[in-house]
């Protein structure tokens, strides 16, 4: 697999939707059901300790070798979903992980159907970190998390504020998501935390309860 060698130039090659964070958020009252997702910070990073990979993304030579190996997939838009470009992480996630999205996106798409919304894809705003690329993040933004639940293939960040190619807010598509989400996390498949200030719902995958190795392969292999 070829891989761009600067990472920094590598961030190009994600679909061109500028960063969210700097955006400005909705009133608090536009997501106030966002609230009732509050999964902790340590449940998080105790989840994401236990991917597949084994251990946090040190740096970028350390990523392409998971790439290599298959331990982390590429994260492309997809059903449901578009992913924008990251300043600070990698557009890769561990099998499973992309079999939750891929879930996630076929849920939402369906919601939308069902309850007359118009479609609107949601959009994740971020993935894998490595150390290297923590410490420049923490260089603009001092809360920043340096041992952070992202280093691990299983965590992403999908933006509460905007939705589609146009990245529109949309109270109607946001309770759509919220309902998909709620339903994801009723079954234990990931835990989520409504991040205000970030404009997103940061969500980590719980690999124990996304089928086993072999059937995550085969559904990837498909593709």
């Amino acid at each position: 697999m070829t891989m761009t060698k600067n990472p920094i130039h590598y961030a190009a090659i994600a679909l061109a939707i500028p960063a969210l964070m700097s955006f400005g958020t909705p009133d608090n009252g536009a997501c106030a059901s966002c609230k009732k997702f509050d999964d902790g910070v340590a449940k998080h990073k105790e989840v994401a300790k236990s991917s597949s990979i084994g251990g946090p993304v040190k740096n970028y030579s350390v990523l392409k070798n998971y790439v290599s190996s298959n331990k982390l997939v590429r994260l492309n838009s997809g059903n449901g979903y578009l992913v924008s470009k990251m300043n600070y992480s990698y557009p890769y996630v561990t099998a499973k992980a992309h079999q939750f999205i891929e879930e996630l996106g076929q849920s939402y798409m369906a919601k939308c159907k069902e309850k007359g919304v118009a479609y609107l894809p949601f959009i994740i705003t971020s993935a894998t970190r490595t150390k290297e690329s923590v410490a420049k993040l923490t260089r603009v933004n001092p809360n920043a998390i340096q041992e952070s639940a992202h280093l691990y293939g299983t965590t992403i960040d999908i933006s509460w504020v905007r939705f589609g190619a146009e990245q529109k807010h949309s109270q109607k598509n946001l309770n759509v998501l919220i309902d998909a989400l709620m339903d994801m996390r009723d079954k234990e498949t990931c835990f989520v935390k409504f991040e205000r200030k970030q404009a997103c719902f940061h969500i980590t995958v719980n690999e124990s309860k996304i089928g086993d190795d072999e059937e995550v392969t085969n559904q990837m292999a498909v593709r």
